[in-house]
């Protein structure tokens, strides 16, 4: 039996007063991501915590974290608010751009699907940062990150 995304807790902490907008957001994705893919969340409680951290150059924008066996997701994304970024319409984008891709990674584990395959034949051997990009989950959450900040993230942007 599936869940909808209401059903699922979540519970986000943020500096921005983002909380009931974010939540919006990520139910959102959840539902088109099943839609899209023709998929169901699998059986089990889940809970999804995300949490907006310091942005930090030394390492990536985001991550998603899930241990075998446990229903529990772990979402961190650096929030460039907190390191002094200008608040512009670019930060913005870029801001909830990452929190877009995190959460198509939250759908992948929420449903058990994996990404897409890219094209293998352009890959340059086994270099660990090729293998990242190549990865399926990320190849899918890259495509779709774009979409989803179009589609149901014009409230961030300040667009209409």
């Amino acid at each position: 039996m599936s869940k909808s995304s209401s059903e699922i807790a979540i519970s986000i902490h943020s500096i921005l007063d983002l909380e009931e907008d974010l939540q919006s957001f990520f139910q959102a994705i959840l539902n088109d991501y099943c839609k899209r893919y023709k998929v169901k969340v699998k059986g089990g409680d889940y809970s999804i915590n995300i949490t907006f951290v310091e942005a930090s150059p030394i390492h990536g924008h985001g991550v998603t974290i899930k241990r075998d066996n446990c229903n529990k997701i772990l979402v961190q994304v650096r929030d460039p608010y907190l390191s002094g970024w200008e608040p512009n319409a670019y930060t913005m984008y870029h801001f909830i751009n990452v929190v877009a891709h995190e959460m198509v990674h939250v759908c992948q584990y929420l449903t058990g699907r994996q990404g897409m395959i890219a094209d293998q034949g352009k890959r340059q051997g086994s270099k660990k940062v090729e293998n990242y990009f190549f990865d399926p989950d990320e190849v899918e959450a890259r495509l779709l990150q774009d979409l989803y900040v179009c589609l149901y993230g014009q409230k961030f942007l300040n667009y209409d």
